[in-house]
């Protein structure tokens, strides 16, 4: 569908019809406020520029906004498909992230492949203590791998008492990480060692 449309303005502010009614009703400002906006054809444009109102003519064409074989000027409802694309949430942003983060992290040091069961020893940067270098060995019973929030907690006895550290894998603190040994395990995750004899834990 192809047509005029004609904005009549005036200078006065009020509608001959009564429709919007003085300048004055609802804050409207003389001038600029369009006495109507409607399609029309060559002669209904041509009787308002008679009538003295200036005239705006805009061309358009609807048909581009009607899908073919659709009798309505507008898309029915339960035909859109209301589906973001993947580079347009928040959450694939987060991602590219994390992902520079590992990259990173595994260009820095060498991670090597280890799992619940191996024995680890951690050389870190201790920031409390001046930021000297400590060793932290004992066994690995837990491990979590949620992309740059991955860590893994270590197990071993310190004066007789059963100590637990959890460390991030990808942290900047990390200067070496180095498998010592490894456990033949059956569980991913060794938390039944805190209930046994301290023996288990100590190495």
């Amino acid at each position: 569908a192809r047509g005029l449309m004609v904005e009549p303005w005036t200078s006065t502010g009020n509608h001959p019809a009564g429709l919007f009614g003085g300048a004055e009703n609802n804050g409207m400002r003389r001038g600029m406020m369009p006495k109507s906006a409607s399609f029309a054809s060559s002669s209904s444009s041509s009787a308002a520029a008679e009538s003295g109102d200036s005239i705006r003519v805009v061309e358009s064409d609807l048909s581009q906004f009607v899908p073919e074989g659709n009798p309505y000027p507008w898309m029915p409802s339960h035909t859109l498909k209301k589906q973001k694309i993947l580079t347009k949430k928040g959450a694939h942003i987060v991602q590219l992230i994390e992902q520079e983060r590992v990259k990173e992290a595994t260009e820095r040091i060498d991670i090597p492949d280890f799992k619940a069961g191996d024995i680890l020893q951690v050389k870190m940067t201790v920031p409390e203590n001046r930021r000297r270098t400590a060793k932290y060995k004992g066994i690995c019973i837990a491990r979590r791998n949620r992309g740059v929030g991955s860590s893994f907690t270590i197990r071993n006895v310190i004066n007789g008492r059963g100590f637990e550290i959890q460390i991030p894998l990808y942290s900047p603190l990390i200067q070496e990480i180095q498998v010592v040994d490894s456990k033949k395990v059956r569980r991913g995750k060794l938390y039944y060692l805190r209930d046994k004899a301290l023996k288990f834990s100590r190495f």
